[in-house]
């Protein structure tokens, strides 16, 4: 309601931080006034009086948040995918997802609505919004971003233009490559060049807590993904994934199925070691695929992890759960994670 600025609105089950982050660098590295704000961690409230009508707001939102709005309308509004999350506080997928597509309601034939085409549940948002819709993918040829002979296109106000190569992403997996894409296709829209986004794609090595490598120890890679507290963040992290994984998982329950999970973990996981509350369900789902194991804390989980590893291996930490039960949040989980880390070297 006190905003000034225009508003790029991002939601999504997984990667709004890193698409925010993004879009954001990629509008403060084509010169423009940015803000970078919302449930990213940055209120917005305590942003208001340095917003000027020409400054973006780049803007993340949760379904939390968005239960709430009344007049609120993006200039451009990101929707990334829609996956089971939150079902201790929804009876059902379809309330969590009614939430979501908030974003787009006060949206006008003026305003534009990126989705994720790739995800099959949200092309038919096409017919329901009221704004104009724009897809990213990176297995088809869109109307606004995909991919073609390892270049990203973009197509703008009927022109095509070439971002940049493929190969020039940091970020591992092919949730990345769509992150980027969406990114690309949002800056694209407020203005920015082609040069300023490869700019900022090349220079951006991830969030702290997001698939982070803390370090490696004989040949055993770390990696903190505190942040992957969905089934499906998991999923994506062990496609990344080119070595074998002791995963460690659990946490809060937030009533999910973990069975949608159990062919990659069947492909990618040597060991399952499980914390916190969720541990019996996982087991349960899981539990007859892989070798499975139980930790009482952090440290016994990274020691154990340290026993069974061998070679080149990565442990894992995406838990598929919330922090709660044993963490402030996903970030001193993750704290906690790279301080026992440390303490194998010890």
């Amino acid at each position: 309601m006190f905003c000034k600025g225009k508003i790029i609105a991002i939601t999504g089950t997984n990667g709004k931080s890193t698409v925010t982050t993004l879009i954001g660098r990629m509008l403060k590295d084509g010169g423009f006034d940015t803000v970078v704000c919302g449930n990213i961690g940055n209120s917005i409230c305590g942003e208001i009086p340095r917003i000027k009508n020409d400054t973006w707001v780049v803007l993340e939102v949760s379904s939390f948040q968005l239960e709430r709005i009344k007049s609120f309308r993006p200039r451009i509004a990101v929707i990334l995918n829609i996956t089971d999350d939150h079902l201790d506080r929804y009876k059902k997928f379809d309330d969590y997802s009614d939430e979501k597509l908030k974003i787009f309601a006060n949206q006008s034939g003026d305003d534009a609505l990126i989705l994720n085409y790739d995800a099959v549940n949200l092309r038919r948002l096409k017919d329901m919004a009221p704004s104009g819709v724009l897809f990213y993918s990176r297995t088809e040829k869109t109307n606004g971003a995909y991919v073609k002979d390892g270049e990203i296109i973009l197509t703008l106000n009927g022109k095509k233009k070439i971002a940049g190569p493929v190969k020039d992403i940091p970020l591992k997996g092919p949730h990345n490559l769509e992150n980027v894409l969406a990114s690309c296709l949002a800056a694209g829209l407020a203005g920015a060049r082609e040069d300023s986004m490869m700019k900022s794609i090349k220079g951006f090595r991830g969030l702290s807590h997001r698939a982070e490598t803390v370090d490696v120890i004989n040949g055993v890679e770390y990696v903190d993904d505190s942040k992957g507290t969905t089934v499906d963040s998991t999923c994506r992290a062990l496609e990344a994934s080119c070595k074998p994984v002791i995963l460690i998982a659990g946490g809060k329950d937030k009533n999910s199925d973990y069975t949608p999970i159990r062919s990659i973990v069947k492909e990618k996981v040597k060991h399952l070691i499980l914390i916190g509350e969720a541990k019996a369900r996982i087991a349960g789902a899981l539990g007859d695929i892989v070798r499975t194991h139980e930790a009482g804390t952090m440290d016994d989980a990274v020691r154990l992890a340290g026993r069974l590893a061998v070679g080149d291996t990565m442990v894992l930490l995406s838990p598929m759960c919330s922090s709660f039960d044993m963490f402030r949040d996903y970030k001193h989980r993750g704290e906690a994670f790279k301080e026992a880390v440390k303490r194998l070297k010890v």
